[in-house]
């Protein structure tokens, strides 16, 4: 898969490959369906997220300035009572209920009327103050005046949270069993003179519809949000909505515990999680009266801010993927079509075939294979016409070389009682001569195979010289000049006989020295193999390097280089150089390949 020039890292390849195994259509279909959808639905995912974590931070803003605001109101409302306490501690009528050794005695019925007589005198602190209780450190009620009738309420974990803050003020949750819950704030009494000795406790009991109709209206965060205030330990002291968080009952566990930690954390707000839905929860601490104003905001009513824009995001993208898939389809079909028409193209089954042609002729890269292939196919049909003439010129060099075969039974039986003759009549030269024929028609005549080895090739035209000696006698002399490791290379049968034959019979016509016949094997560049014929003899005119076939005897020249050219290539053949006075060189070059025979051929 890792093309020329553009290394890749090997997991890079394992991916391309496998993707390979998917058809081309496919791997466009579903590249082009991700690249229109992934972007849409993100982008819609991203703005919608965006959008109600910002809708969150705002509301969460909201809620956290209205926990201020409320805490605000509250304090300014607790001051009024404040001051009322203020006022009845120093009270002389007050004072005069302890000893002045702290130790208190029991009120005497004209001590109780001066108390009335100056509350009465004072303005109370409004429509909500409902009793007003004074008792001694040893938790013994000492005065009660009011409408709760409160007598019966057990003071000691009121008095616990007012020794826990002073000198603060506490405020804390009394139930009633007249009439309305009350928030306590209660105060110690100290001794008027010196503001040091604690004398007893003052409580002042409030009705808790204060804080809904002066804290809690106008404040609305939606459908299941609640406003309430707790005191540090998790009690309830006011609610807006007493249906879903009642008066004097102890919030969540989770929610108070976490509430815990964001307070440490110095964060003011938090997720909470309840009845398997989230809420948002906003609060604000009142470090003067210990408590907490705590907003819980569900997430429902966050999102539902959000609806609007969530729908025009989902008919966006929606619209965005029909104009993406639209437009993917256009370019899928403007790829697969033009490729289809060319895979269509190249499954040529018949030579009918190489009469289709694709004909694209748009300028893009798909236009260019197309146009390319067609080239391909034309050369391919040009190939397949060059190869039927080829065989047919084959089958003529086949028929023509039939001509020179006999009957090779009389032939042999022929030769041999000639050379049986030449024995008895010790004629030596006629033996070796007509010895020599008889191996060299034998190999021709009996031997199929079209390829034989170097050295075979070299021991044919060995005879076929001790043949023409016996004619021209002593006017030429061989030599061999052989690569040890060409011997086993295969060469067609009969290429150097033509050459060797145009060396006696032109080199030493006319002539009266003796010429000299060499005959050369090598090995060139490490890439093709160099076989040479060449002779010092008469020589003669070449014109475009070959010889007429006129100018050769048997099958010639031209049937040599044609049959090279066959098995071979155009690239590969027959050279031959020669000049009247110097000589001739004949000059094969083949490839050079561990078995060079031509696919099918077999020695």
């Amino acid at each position: 898969m890792q093309q020329k020039g553009f290394p890749l890292p090997h997991f890079l390849r394992k991916i391309i490959t496998l993707l390979r195994k998917i058809k081309l259509q496919s791997r466009l279909l579903i590249t082009f369906l991700a690249i229109s959808l992934i972007p849409v639905v993100a982008i819609g995912l991203y703005a919608y997220q965006v959008y109600t974590d910002s809708v969150r931070s705002k509301v969460g803003e909201y809620a956290e300035q209205s926990a201020k605001l409320l805490n605000k109101n509250l304090q300014l409302e607790l001051e009024k009572y404040g001051y009322y306490i203020d006022s009845l501690s120093v009270m002389d009528s007050v004072q005069s209920l302890f000893t002045s050794s702290g130790e208190h005695e029991r009120q005497t019925t004209e001590q109780i009327h001066a108390i009335m007589q100056e509350n009465r005198s004072k303005a109370l602190a409004g429509p909500y103050l409902r009793e007003i209780q004074i008792i001694s450190l040893d938790s013994e009620l000492l005065y009660s005046w009011g409408f709760e009738n409160a007598a019966s309420t057990p003071y000691n974990q009121l008095l616990s949270d007012i020794d826990r803050v002073s000198s603060n003020d506490s405020l804390q949750y009394a139930s009633s069993r007249l009439t309305s819950n009350n928030l306590v704030l209660g105060r110690k009494i100290y001794r008027s003179t010196t503001a040091i000795k604690s004398l007893g406790y003052i409580l002042v009991y409030i009705n808790a519809r204060l804080l809904s109709d002066q804290i809690f209206s106008g404040i609305d965060f939606g459908l299941d949000s609640s406003v309430f205030l707790m005191s540090s330990e998790g009690t309830v002291l006011a609610s807006n909505d007493n249906s879903r968080i009642a008066d004097g009952s102890t919030v969540d566990e989770l929610l108070y515990t976490q509430l815990l930690e964001s307070n440490t954390e110095h964060e003011n707000s938090f997720i909470v999680e309840n009845n398997g839905n989230n809420y948002l929860a906003v609060y604000n601490y009142n470090p003067v009266y210990d408590c907490y104003f705590v907003v819980t905001v569900p997430d429902s009513y966050i999102r539902n801010e959000t609806r609007e824009i969530t729908t025009n995001l989902t008919l966006l993208a929606a619209a965005l993927f029909v104009l993406s898939f639209a437009a993917t389809l256009l370019v899928y079909y403007s790829i697969v079509l033009p490729i289809k028409h060319i895979v269509s193209c190249c499954n040529i089954i018949s030579d009918e075939d190489l009469e289709q042609t694709i004909a694209d002729t748009s300028p893009d890269e798909i236009g260019f294979l197309a146009r390319t292939l067609d080239h391909l196919i034309d050369e391919l049909k040009g190939m397949a016409l060059q190869w039927q003439k080829d065989q047919i010129r084959k089958r003529e060099l086949e028929l023509e070389s039939l001509h020179y075969q006999i009957n090779p039974h009389f032939l042999f039986n022929t030769l041999n009682s000639l050379k049986w003759v030449a024995s008895l009549n010790e004629v030596p030269v006629l033996y070796h001569g007509i010895e020599s024929l008889s191996v060299l028609l034998q190999s021709t005549l009996i031997k199929n195979d079209e390829f034989i080895t170097l050295e075979e090739e070299i021991q044919n035209l060995s005879h076929y010289f001790s043949i023409q000696k016996i004619r021209y006698g002593d006017c030429f002399d061989v030599i061999y000049q052989i690569e040890e490791p060409l011997k086993s290379y295969f060469v067609p049968r009969f290429i150097l006989q033509p050459l060797a034959e145009n060396a006696v019979l032109h080199g030493t016509d006319g002539g009266e020295q003796i010429i000299e016949i060499r005959i050369s094997a090598h090995i060139q560049n490490a890439a093709s193999v160099v076989i040479t014929v060449q002779d010092n003899g008469k020589g003669f005119c070449v014109q475009n390097g070959t010889a007429s076939r006129e100018s050769f005897s048997g099958i010639g020249l031209s049937n040599v280089d044609e049959r090279l050219r066959l098995y071979y290539g155009n690239e590969y053949g027959l050279v031959v150089e020669s000049q009247p006075g110097i000589g001739t060189t004949c000059k094969i070059e083949l490839p050079l390949v561990q078995n060079n025979m031509p696919e099918g051929e077999e020695h």
